[in-house]
């Protein structure tokens, strides 16, 4: 569970010398399902009151295990807040819990883009244990939270990140299955114009993964300043 590993988290720090920087991709899978299934060392402790449908249950679960999440994510922040080494912490998920959990408080899913879209939009949280800029409502996507923790840590970027800087003012949202403009329109991924518009950004990616003989090594792994 979350605690078990941000625990990890803090004994890696606690070991690391002085003169060392540490960073960590953490990955939980803790919240990821089945929330069906019980276990033998969790118990469920929230409830839905007026909550119906046979996965109720289920909701109850996955609520439960957010709230353990949360507590965890509380005492890492907490911890660190009591640290003299600077510290940026960013946390964000993929997507939101399976349709079944939305049946069962009650809602439904819309099948437009903005609908679909929804179903993959959740927040995230860069936080410091030093003054950084603040912000709040802030609309973006993983392919851009790289740069933005650079940017908030002070430290220099890349050519492709200051690329990915240029292009979220005008396509600040990227998903797999959608994109949303500046003005706050969706458009689905197959749509040629949004394809004319990110066909820099499409080239990118194929040198970066596939193009191996002509990557553009510089341009995507050393700083700028």
């Amino acid at each position: 569970m979350s605690i078990w590993d941000y625990e990890k988290i803090i004994e890696c720090y606690e070991n690391k010398a002085p003169e060392d920087r540490l960073f960590v991709f953490d990955v939980t899978m803790q919240n990821h399902g089945s929330y069906t299934k019980r276990f033998d060392n969790f118990e469920p402790d929230i409830e839905i009151v007026d909550g119906k449908g046979k996965y109720l249950a289920a909701t109850e679960q996955y609520l439960s295990l957010i709230r353990v999440s949360d507590d965890a994510f509380r005492d890492l922040c907490g911890y660190f807040s009591q640290q003299a080494e600077p510290t940026l912490i960013l946390m964000f998920g993929d997507h939101q819990p399976a349709d079944y959990c939305a049946a069962a408080v009650n809602q439904t899913r819309d099948d437009t883009i903005e609908g679909r879209e929804m179903q993959y939009m959740v927040p995230f949280v860069l936080w410091a244990n030093y003054d950084i800029e603040e912000s709040e409502g802030d609309l973006t996507s993983a392919n851009y939270l790289g740069q933005r923790l650079l940017k908030a840590a002070g430290l220099p970027l890349t050519g492709f990140q200051y690329f990915l800087m240029k292009q979220a003012e005008e396509i600040p949202v990227i998903t797999a299955n959608c994109a949303m403009d500046a003005d706050g329109v969706f458009y689905d991924r197959q749509d040629e114009a949004l394809s004319e518009t990110l066909k820099d950004y499409a080239f990118f990616q194929y040198n970066l993964m596939v193009d191996k003989k002509n990557r553009l090594t510089e341009f995507f792994g050393e700083a700028q300043k």
